[in-house]
């Protein structure tokens, strides 16, 4: 099975709650749900699959662990994505 699909087939059994991440970055507040941050993960390249998937393997037991480590990537994602802007 193919990583995108292993990491798929985790996140539709481990998480059974789908939620939406609040998290302030320089005062300003940022939303972003579980669908968006899980879909970057399983379009992301091979590369970043294979760093991803043993953390997110090791942690797929306890979905509280899983959404706190989702949202860190989130908060990461914006964070990123915020520097390179055009606005």
């Amino acid at each position: 099975m193919s990583l995108p699909l292993q990491l798929q087939q985790l996140f539709t059994e481990k998480l059974t709650v789908h939620k939406r991440y609040r998290f302030s970055i320089n005062e300003q507040l940022h939303m972003m749900d579980t669908a968006f941050i899980v879909n970057e993960i399983i379009t992301a390249s091979e590369e970043e699959m294979e760093i991803l998937f043993p953390i997110l393997t090791n942690m797929s037991e306890n979905e509280d662990a899983l959404h706190d480590y989702l949202e860190y990537l989130a908060t990461i994602y914006v964070q990123t994505n915020e520097r390179h802007s055009t606005f």
